[in-house]
């Protein structure tokens, strides 16, 4: 079944992203314009665009050769564009609340302010992490037996909510659900401020 296939008309002059909410009875979505995403019997097929998936199940988000793994309590920001897939824990009850699971079976878990990129070039991971102007530290690369990239990195989430179109659709929305779903990642943001200062700061660029 099709979850969401949007492409709506911001006023002229209207800053924020238009956000819409889908859900099921194992998660709650919010979309970005353009996302299209299926639902399936275990969770999700996410074709492109952007998605903020918060479980109340345990829920997989299929997307291409990727199956993402989230928990209940979680919240995972994912993003599938043609060369390139970023998957993001922006809150989480317990640790490790997103497994993500590759080709070859090789298995990441994400704790909160984790985050994963694939692609099967690396010059494709530099030009999205230039373009997006999100700050990142502790980036690590490997390269998988089927060529593909994958770079794991530890992102600021106050950059995240200005800079991912979803998130910052979610913060200029007035509905209470979307306040509180900014307040949480606010929260989480000040907890791995204050319990991570020495893995250094944030850069943009990905450098």
């Amino acid at each position: 079944m099709l979850v969401s296939y949007i492409h709506p008309t911001a006023p002229m002059g209207s800053a924020p992203v238009l956000v819409a909410s889908a859900g099921t009875d194992s998660a709650q979505l919010k979309l970005a314009p353009d996302t299209i995403i299926f639902s399936s019997k275990s969770g999700f097929v996410l074709n492109s665009g952007e998605v903020l998936v918060s479980p109340v199940k345990p829920v997989v988000v299929r997307a291409g050769a990727w199956e993402i793994y989230a928990a209940p309590g979680t919240m995972a920001l994912i993003e599938r564009s043609d060369e390139t897939l970023k998957v993001r824990n922006a809150f989480e009850k317990s640790s490790g609340g997103i497994t993500i699971v590759l080709p070859g079976k090789h298995k990441l878990v994400l704790s909160a302010g984790q985050e994963a990129m694939m692609s099967l070039n690396r010059s494709s991971l530099s030009r999205t992490c230039a373009g997006d102007a999100v700050g990142r530290r502790r980036l690590r690369h490997t390269v998988l037996d089927d060529g593909t990239v994958v770079q794991t990195s530890e992102v600021s989430l106050t950059s995240l909510i200005g800079r991912s179109g979803l998130l910052r659709g979610v913060a200029g929305s007035n509905h209470d659900i979307d306040r509180a779903i900014v307040a949480r990642l606010m929260r989480m943001a000040a907890c791995l401020m204050l319990a991570t200062p020495s893995h250094g700061p944030y850069a943009s660029g990905g450098r």
